[in-house]
């Protein structure tokens, strides 16, 4: 039996591999001779879920991972998420307790890192290098040795230093990666690179011509298109090690595409009377200030006037022009600025819904017998949500449409999907705008799409599949069935390829995890410098 490797390329978009297939000589030899499927993600198409989802081979509502958050008990704020709090075992756990050898390498939301019968180095978010990043402990000598970084430390304030920075970590991910891959014999062994998704969101406005902040000339014009390159180049050294009976898969958790506008939902809520904001803390942005925004993008470029501004940012007048342009914390929502005592729901990031329900919220006011009548009104209003006439809302799912399992009771009540080109800010990146329900000026110009890619590659083709349409959690039972072993029955995906052997073994130990694995709680200082890469990365 042969190897099974995984490369996981975050955000990786299927319409961009075959609008560049020509520049990708690897890509284009798996899309042409090997299985190439769209693969749709978790919902919402969100990094933490969708990842979770396909190693684990199961829906958020039994792995229990919705978001980069959980939140805290008596409390309406979120603390950052970790492996621990991941109900099933991973695919990697499974395989390890089959007596196969594994290696995993900066795969999201492996922190901290489990054992296995091989090598785990835990993908974000790591609160440094000091933490349990890596199993076995030893191997932090090697990556000391190796000069081994994952931690992205900029921020998209500074375009340059933060593309540099992405570029840096990219680089000494996949050197650490090929090296382990050589030194030693993996019967499954995953990567993940999460550079095209970190790219995506700041830097798609510069690769779209219909992006209304499409710039023509520029130094970023092309950095899309040279990060996929790199892929390439990175596929074409896993090709040319492969053996013939091994098998290459190489997979997104979600696609990309533009962001135009974000829709400020808790403005909407407190409009519709579903929420309400402190009088004393709300600092909107006026209409003429929204107005003087617009204007300063149109003349210099969002960008090239935060790069002045940040110089000055010692200047009493630097400081007013960054408020006014960039909307500093004081006009954003936050948990602290909402009346909870007169609120009936709430949004997290993605479009997740909560109602504040007495008994589970701190300050509830909604009892349970209106649990369902609230959730209907808020249905009717959010889908009726409009942007001059342009529908925004492409759909609105309560919880037990698209979840089921133990941990259904941990999801947000409704889950709101936004039409294309429209995102949902989390509730600290929300402006508070004056007069409207959307913000014309979103940090990020990029945002996910539902679809990402599936390609499977073996020699002399000896793969084909059955199936026109997959899903994320489809990955798991595929890898299962290449070293023999059947689905097992809490899995909700199904195998994608026809494989040459017979999956016929059962699984020993069972999918769920056991209590020998216990969760962690972060210390204040981890979790706060989680937090701080997640805004970096403008996930908070």
């Amino acid at each position: 039996m042969g190897r099974l490797i995984i490369l996981g390329l975050d955000g990786l978009e299927p319409t961009l591999l075959e609008k560049w297939k020509t520049e990708l000589p690897h890509f284009a030899k798996l899309i042409d001779k090997g299985v190439y499927l769209k693969m749709e993600s978790s919902i919402p198409a969100e990094s933490p879920p969708a990842w979770t989802s396909m190693y684990t081979g199961t829906n958020p509502g039994k792995h229990g991972i919705f978001g980069f958050g959980k939140r805290m008990e008596d409390s309406y704020d979120l603390v950052p998420i970790t492996a621990t709090d991941v109900k099933m075992k991973s695919l990697w756990k499974i395989l390890s307790e089959q007596g196969k050898k594994v290696c995993v390498i900066n795969v999201p939301l492996t922190y901290p890192a489990e054992k296995v019968n091989g090598v785990l180095i835990s993908g974000r978010p790591v609160p440094s290098k000091k933490s349990k990043f890596v199993y076995p402990e030893m191997m932090k000598k090697k990556l000391r040795e190796w000069k081994y970084q994952p931690i992205i430390k900029t921020d998209c304030s500074d375009k340059k230093r933060h593309l540099n920075e992405i570029k840096k970590v990219r680089k000494s991910v996949f050197e650490t990666a090929l090296r382990l891959f050589k030194e030693s014999y993996w019967d499954f062994f995953m990567l993940v690179l999460t550079s095209a998704d970190d790219i995506g969101h700041f830097f798609w406005h510069y690769t779209d011509e219909k992006h209304p902040m499409y710039k023509k000339k520029g130094e970023f014009k092309d950095v899309l298109l040279e990060e996929y390159k790199e892929f390439d180049k990175i596929l074409g050294e896993f090709l040319k090690r492969l053996k013939q009976e091994d098998l290459l898969l190489v997979v997104s958790d979600h696609g990309f595409g533009p962001c135009y506008k974000y829709i400020l939902i808790n403005q909407f809520l407190a409009m519709e009377g579903f929420l309400r904001f402190k009088a004393e803390k709300k600092k909107a942005i006026a209409p003429k200030k929204e107005w003087v925004i617009r204007l300063m993008d149109k003349l210099f470029g969002r960008d090239r006037v935060k790069e002045i501004v940040l110089k000055l940012k010692s200047n009493f007048i630097g400081k007013h022009i960054l408020k006014l342009a960039f909307a500093l914390p004081s006009s954003n929502v936050s948990t602290s600025n909402i009346d909870w005592e007169h609120t009936k729901a709430y949004c997290w990031s993605e479009g997740k819904l909560y109602i504040n329900l007495k008994g589970r919220e701190p300050k509830g006011i909604v009892g349970k017998e209106r649990y369902e009548e609230i959730r209907e009104e808020l249905i009717k209003y959010l889908v009726e949500l409009n942007d001059e006439g342009r529908k925004v809302i492409k759909a609105v799912y309560k919880k037990e449409e698209i979840y089921s399992g133990e941990a259904l009771e941990d999801a947000p009540d409704l889950i709101i999907v936004p039409e294309d080109g429209y995102y949902i800010p989390g509730i600290d990146m929300e402006r508070i705008i004056e007069g409207t329900f959307f913000d014309n000026n979103p940090r990020k110009t990029g945002i996910h799409r539902p679809y990402g890619v599936f390609l499977a590659y073996m020699k002399d083709n000896k793969i084909k599949t059955n199936r026109k349409t997959i899903k994320i959690v489809d990955v798991f039972p595929t890898v299962l069935a290449f070293f023999g072993f059947k689905t097992p029955k809490q899995c909700d995906g199904k195998q994608i390829l026809i494989l040459p052997q017979k999956a016929k073994k059962k699984i020993k130990e069972g999918v769920k995890k056991k209590t020998e694995f216990k969760k962690i709680n972060l210390k204040e200082t981890e979790a706060q410098e989680i937090k701080k890469q997640l805004k970096g990365l403008g996930y908070l």
